[in-house]
């Protein structure tokens, strides 16, 4: 197989699977409409628009073990996909803006200046999330904030005081009483085991 073939099935395998995340991403904020979503394309498009300087490094150098490479496509195109089918659900249900939420915890070194600068930003919903880098934390289901105040609305430096909840994402009240039933139960199974112990 030579390098635009590979290309070429690359790419089409991107954008099939970046079809099922992002219907994935929609169908659980509770997309309203059936079929497959417009930030599928969307998703695709920015992913598949780096495969044709993938070719030209390929045939350049066509006995170098690339695959790592290759990898990286199906890796960042299905976080895409399900954050901007998830961003379009949300456009959906009444949403005027969005933020960048950082995940320091997700890795070693914490996030990088430009998406520690992005978090800061505002944006509108009609723009999309975008990836800074490759192998960022921001790209999982909680890393957006959703707003039902424009941008233009929130004075400069501010943040929006209401947040949108996404369908189905779990609140922090949620997941509060998630740690506290757990807690709970695994109380119980301490005192069975200590009474099993003593008995």
């Amino acid at each position: 197989m030579d390098a635009g073939d590979f290309i070429h099935r690359l790419k089409l395998a991107n954008t099939f699977w970046i079809g099922r995340f992002a219907y994935k991403g929609y169908g659980e904020a509770a997309g309203i409409h059936i079929g497959d979503t417009k930030a599928a394309d969307r998703a695709a498009e920015f992913i598949n628009g780096f495969a044709d300087k993938f070719k030209i490094d390929l045939e350049a150098s066509p006995n170098l073990d690339l695959r790592w490479r290759a990898l990286m496509y199906p890796a960042e195109g299905h976080r895409l996909g399900y954050v901007l089918g998830q961003q379009e659900a949300m456009r959906e249900h009444g949403a005027k803006a969005w933020r960048r939420i950082l995940h320091p915890e997700l890795s070693k070194s914490g996030p990088c200046v430009l998406c520690i600068e992005d978090s800061a930003i505002i944006h509108p919903i009609e723009e999309d999330f975008v990836l800074l880098h490759p192998g960022d934390v921001c790209t999982v289901a909680e890393t957006i904030a959703y707003f039902p105040t424009p941008p233009e609305a929130v004075a400069p430096g501010e943040k929006p005081e209401i947040e949108f909840p996404v369908p189905g994402r779990p609140t922090i009240s949620d997941i509060l009483q998630m740690l506290r039933d757990s807690v709970s139960e695994l109380g119980r199974g301490i005192q069975h085991i200590v009474r099993r112990i003593r008995g």
